[in-house]
């Protein structure tokens, strides 16, 4: 064999490796097609607190497969990730209350999880895909002052115009009850309860109506991403 066949044989030879290399890359870049035309599985994607735990962002089903094809969870994560990349941090945080609202006091994981399946989540095992960071909810105290001229509960002491610890102001109605036994202390009057008995003594509790609702500041939680 001449140089210039042995040279046209090594072109050939490498010019066909170079498709085949490049083929790999291109179509693990490009990703398997999608179409609802497709009989196979859907890729599921959320962004929740654990895999089926509360939802943050639901992006649906973001691609559906044919059923033949190869290497559909791969795939799947993947695409999850980009939309979870997308969506961005920024948005994901600043939904931390509704986390805080829905999950209470402690520190939750915040994930992209997809899913392969027919339906949507149900009994297909998920996978982690793109991570947000943990939220920490933190309870604010919830603080009650009672209005002038209505006696705090649940503190002490109890004085007019006080910070109540149950959130509940009472007012002296009537006293001097002259038939005995008196009632059991804390007696209910009226359903809802208008207010209760002490000794010889009715009290009302505070209500918008009649102006003894406390005045209260706080609740909620604060929130804190790591």
């Amino acid at each position: 064999m001449n140089s210039n066949k042995k040279l046209g044989l090594t072109k050939v030879v490498m010019t066909l490796l170079m498709s085949i290399c490049c083929f790999g890359i291109a179509r693990e870049a490009k990703a398997l097609p999608c179409s609802e035309s497709y009989n196979g599985p859907h890729c599921w994607c959320k962004i929740r607190v654990g895999c089926t735990g509360y939802i943050v962002h639901d992006f649906g089903g973001i691609c559906r497969y044919k059923q033949i094809a190869i290497g559909k969870q791969a795939d799947c994560a993947q695409r999850c990730t980009d939309a979870a990349q997308a969506f961005g941090t920024p948005a994901v945080h600043a939904l931390g209350a509704a986390i805080c609202a829905n999950k209470g006091a402690g520190t939750w994981s915040v994930n992209a999880y997809s899913v392969v399946g027919a339906t949507d989540w149900q009994n297909n095992a998920c996978d982690t895909d793109q991570g947000f960071g943990s939220v920490t909810c933190t309870p604010i105290p919830i603080v009650c002052k009672c209005p002038a001229g209505w006696t705090c509960n649940g503190c002490s002491p109890q004085v007019d115009g006080g910070f109540t610890n149950d959130g509940k102001c009472k007012k002296l109605a009537c006293q001097g009850i002259s038939i005995s036994p008196y009632p059991p202390n804390g007696t209910q009057i009226g359903s809802p309860p208008w207010g209760f008995s002490w000794g010889n003594a009715f009290y009302a509790w505070g209500t918008a109506a009649n102006g003894g609702a406390p005045t209260c500041t706080g609740g909620g939680y604060t929130v804190t991403w790591h």
